[in-house]
Order: structure tokens, then C-alpha cells, then sequence
């Protein structure tokens, strides 16, 4: 069979919603063999041609994971660049804190599991959990 290759084109993704839509068709993907890429569209959304979408995708597509990486992380907003060094630091430094909270039943009062919360420890860390996860 040959090598299949799936470009996502977005301009933006508002919501936890949207973004776990996108995680999801990326999960599907990767476990059916499918090479992927994120594209942002440049410009207004209106005036960007299907034609240079697709040369765009196949610019992308044809580089290595190294330097499509590095595309992705020149396409973000002067804020995500700030969260993923945030977070960047957050991991290196190993800066988060984990809690398990017990779940128990309503019916007998029993303990049948746990919750796994995870917090930054350092007084400067502003992300969420959700933020931390989305550049992890």
C-alpha cells in the first residue's frame, strides 16, 4: 500500500472542544499509518486559495519532522510561544505536583478508584493542566 499523507489546514481552534476533535483525528490517523501535518492558514480565511493550501501541504509534508516542528512552533502567537516556554520549563525543571483524589461510592461508601489531578508547583506558573497537556 502506498505511504499515506493528511493535511489539516485551521486558521484557529477556539474551544477545548475543537481541539480535541483535531487530537482525535490526528490519534485515528497515526494508528492507521497516516503521516500528519497542521498548516495554519496564513491570512484571511476568505481569500486563501485551495491551490495554495495543497502546495503549501506538500511544501510541509516533503520536510522532515525536525524542521515541520519548527514551522508549527514559528506559526504560533507571541502568547502560545510564551505558554510553551512556560511549559517547556514546567517539565524540564519538573515543576508539577500531583495529587490523587479518591472516588468513592455514593451507595456504600467505598473507595473504587482514584482521580489523577496534576498542578504546577512554582509560584509563577500560570498554566492549567489543559495548557500544560496541549504543548506537552
Amino acid at each position: 500500500m502506498a505511504h499515506q499523507k493528511l493535511a489539516i489546514f485551521m486558521k484557529w481552534v477556539d474551544t477545548p472542544e475543537q481541539e480535541q476533535a483535531v487530537q482525535r483525528v490526528l490519534e485515528q490517523a497515526e494508528k492507521a499509518g497516516v503521516e500528519t501535518a497542521i498548516l495554519p492558514i496564513q491570512g484571511e480565511l476568505e481569500k486563501v486559495s485551495l491551490r495554495d493550501m495543497l502546495q503549501d501541504a506538500q511544501n510541509q509534508m516533503s520536510l522532515d519532522p525536525v524542521t515541520r516542528m519548527e514551522h508549527r512552533i514559528n506559526a504560533l502567537s507571541a502568547e502560545e510561544k510564551k505558554e510553551l516556554a512556560m511549559t517547556r520549563r514546567i517539565l524540564d525543571e519538573n515543576l508539577l505536583t500531583y495529587h490523587f483524589q479518591p472516588i468513592v461510592s455514593a451507595v456504600t461508601g467505598e473507595v473504587f478508584g482514584y482521580e489523577a489531578l496534576m498542578r504546577p508547583s512554582c509560584e509563577d506558573c500560570t498554566l492549567n493542566p489543559y495548557q500544560i497537556l496541549k504543548y506537552a
